[in-house]
């Protein structure tokens, strides 16, 4: 599948906490050993689609209007910074966040995209929220020490599913709405 648009279904996550940690972080860590991101495009990505077939795009949205009516409101718990994918060899620092509720979602949605003829993704779900893309992650670790704590009573209420179209620019990806999908509750 060649052709088609870049989407993804996700959490829109722009919230004051997150958006302070990201001013905290801009503050503190000098940008050529991290570049932070831009806190409008703060969200967990549920189902990325590469490639997505414009002509299934009405069915899409049908299908996930239909999952979102089914799907109560739930709140996610966020975990303090940490590397990713892993700490041997992190390519980005994220804010972990994991549910059964998140975890509910990611798979139905993954059962869906599935009877559209869509292939699921094959990694395993680590949900997080992408903080920034680092560049050299042994030098930025002693600047990451005053953020290691984790966000005590911090939570995300989920009261929407967002899908996004994903456009590259300057080598930036740029995020815009095409759809909200209200949950229940």
């Amino acid at each position: 599948m060649a052709e088609g648009i870049r989407i993804f279904l996700g959490i829109n996550t722009c919230i004051t906490p997150i958006e302070a940690l990201l001013k905290r972080l801009g503050l503190c860590v000098p940008s050529n050993l991290m570049r932070l991101t831009d806190a409008k495009n703060l969200h967990v990505t549920l189902q990325f689609i590469a490639a997505f077939p414009s002509e299934k795009l009405c069915e899409l949205i049908k299908e996930v209007e239909m999952l979102a009516a089914k799907t109560a409101v739930f709140s996610l718990p966020l975990q303090g910074p940490a590397p990713f994918p892993s700490a041997r060899e992190p390519t980005h620092l994220v804010l972990p966040v994991a549910s059964s509720e998140l975890s509910a979602l990611v798979s139905a949605l993954a059962l869906m995209l599935e009877a559209l003829g869509i292939a699921p993704e094959l990694r395993p779900f680590q949900g997080h929220i992408t903080l920034g893309k680092i560049h050299d992650w042994t030098r930025l670790q002693p600047f990451l020490d005053p953020f290691k704590a984790p966000m005590i009573d911090t939570r995300i209420m989920v009261r929407e599913i967002m899908l996004y179209q994903s456009t590259s620019l300057e080598g930036k990806s740029a995020y815009t709405v095409l759809k909200r999908f209200a949950l229940q509750g």
